[in-house]
C-alpha cells in the first residue's frame, strides 16, 4: 500500500524525484560497511520496495524514461 492517497495525482517530476531518492539511498546503504547503521533500512523494510515499485509502475504508465531500481 502506498503512503500517498493517490499516487496518480503526483506530478511526474515529483515521482521521478522520489524514485531517484530511494535509488540513491539504496546505493548509499549498500556501499556502507556492515558495521555502519543503515539509517533508512531500505532492504530491511519491505514498504520501501513496495513504494518504489508503485512509483515505477506509474512512471511506466506515463511513458517516462528512468533508471529502475535494482533490488
Amino acid at each position: 500500500m502506498t503512503i500517498f492517497v493517490d499516487i496518480k495525482k503526483m506530478s511526474t517530476r515529483g515521482l521521478k524525484a522520489m524514485q531517484l531518492a530511494i535509488r540513491d539511498l539504496l546505493i548509499k546503504e549498500d556501499n556502507q560497511s556492515a558495521s555502519e547503521a543503515k539509517v533508512y533500512g531500505l532492504r530491511e523494510f519491505s514498504d520501501w520496495k513496495t513504494q518504489a515499485d508503485e512509483m515505477e509502475a506509474e512512471l511506466d504508465a506515463r511513458g517516462e524514461v528512468f533508471t529502475k531500481i535494482s533490488w
